[in-house]
């Protein structure tokens, strides 16, 4: 077997741009924006596929926490901060027309 032959077929780690790529993907499929709510002062409640309610924090525009399983543990943003981040963009785009 050949080196390029190889590394064609040995798995791959996803890069961290990859991973928030996949989970605004998962966001987007489970609702986009509109699957987190605003709830003030940077909180969101976005309710996860199994019907749980989770809380995301917005601690600037780069950092978000969430108080899921997957949120807590795996250091990548899960899909319901990537949902907190799409509303984030939205509502910031509809005051930029309304402006």
């Amino acid at each position: 077997m050949t080196t390029a032959s190889y590394q064609a077929s040995s798995p791959r780690t996803k890069t961290y741009r990859e991973k928030i790529e996949g989970r605004l993907q998962v966001a987007k499929v489970n609702g986009g924006a509109a699957a987190a709510e605003p709830r003030g002062n940077g909180r969101y409640t976005v309710e996860g596929r199994a019907g749980a309610r989770y809380t995301v924090w917005a601690l600037n525009a780069e950092t978000f926490f969430c108080d899921c399983k997957a949120g807590t543990t795996s250091g990548t943003p899960c899909w319901h901060a990537a949902a907190a981040f799409l509303r984030i963009v939205a509502d910031s785009a509809a005051a930029q027309v309304t402006a």
